[in-house]
């Protein structure tokens, strides 16, 4: 094809200013609002009702259309972690200082037939699928259902001592603790991912670029406290998606203020370390390993597949983007 590669000095040179983009900050202002939190130590499970408000402005277009928000993978994340949190918490008696040395090695999202669009009141759940014990600690896997997503996460833990608990046990809202000191609280939405000397390269179908994770805060309490601050599965999440975005509106010759909504429609992201602190800057490359053009829901959709290895952790993903009508594509 010999198209020749782009060059923008930031992100937002290419794609617009963040304030505008949900993977820009729109993400920031999305709450998310968690209650009736259940665990049921017969069933090995935990369940949970939901509530998330996306402000009007969460993402905006040049066009006038209203876009319709969807429970997006930076939501799963979140709430998956929350509720692996709760239930090995109460599985395996374990205390403050335990829930700081947790930490993720493994998360994946699969989305259902159409996106969750139904956010005000849903149910979500995960259910327990066993520990293994090394060296290392404890790795508990467990399989959460939000909404019409599945997500299997593996959480490393202090082995604890397994409670033989029975019949169901009601948390209190409040049972992780406040929020504010939390990183899968509130932390998320306080750091900025700083995505600058992007280049894109059509031809070998791959964007790259040097990220910079800043923020003020440390969230030293709950999940992971103890290793922050450091890069996090978010942060990948936030920065590979406009790296994507930007080579997929290059690809099809559009803009962004013309295009719909990015679908991710399944993420895989594994680690072998928590250990990924913040400061300085780093490179970045996402490459496509499939691509294909499909015609469903009434509509042309271009799906593609994609990895990167982003700061010591692994990123394989799948995006399907429905293309604007008066577009008309080739492969």
């Amino acid at each position: 094809m010999n198209v020749r590669k782009l060059r923008f000095a930031t992100i937002d040179d290419h794609l617009g200013p963040s304030a505008g983009r949900f993977f820009g900050s729109g993400f920031t202002r999305v709450s998310h609002r968690v209650g009736d939190l259940v665990v049921d130590h017969d069933r090995e499970s935990v369940t949970a009702r939901a509530a998330l408000h996306y402000p009007a402005d969460w993402s905006t277009k040049s066009t006038s259309r209203s876009l319709t928000p969807h429970l997006s993978t930076i939501d799963a994340a979140v709430l998956s972690v929350l509720l692996g949190e709760a239930y090995l918490t109460r599985a395996f008696g374990l205390g403050a200082e335990a829930r700081r040395t947790m930490w993720l090695r493994a998360f994946s999202v699969k989305a259902g037939v159409k996106p969750q669009e139904q956010l005000a009141d849903f149910g979500i759940s995960a259910a327990y699928r066993g520990t293994a014990v090394g060296h290392g600690g404890a790795v508990s896997t467990l399989e959460c259902r939000l909404g019409g997503l599945r997500t299997r996460i593996e959480i490393v833990h202090d082995p604890g001592e397994s409670l033989p608990g029975a019949g169901r046990e009601v948390l209190p809202d409040d049972f992780l603790g406040d929020p504010a000191r939390r990183y899968f609280g509130d932390g998320f939405r306080a750091r900025r991912q700083e995505v600058v000397d992007v280049e894109l390269d059509p031809d070998a179908a791959e964007a790259s670029a040097l990220v910079r994770i800043t923020g003020d805060h440390d969230f030293p309490d709950g999940f992971g406290g103890d290793h922050q601050p450091s890069v996090s599965i978010v942060d990948g999440m936030v920065v590979l998606a406009q790296l994507a975005q930007s080579l997929l509106y290059r690809l099809d010759d559009i803009e962004r203020g013309d295009s719909n909504t990015l679908w991710m429609r399944q993420v895989d992201v594994s680690t072998t370390s928590p250990h990924r602190p913040l400061g300085g800057e780093f490179g970045t490359t996402t490459s496509i390993t499939r691509n294909r053009l499909l015609d469903f829901d009434g509509g042309r959709w271009r799906t593609t597949d994609w990895s990167a290895e982003f700061q010591g952790m692994h990123y394989a993903y799948r995006l399907a983007h429905r293309l604007p009508v008066a577009r008309l594509v080739t492969l």
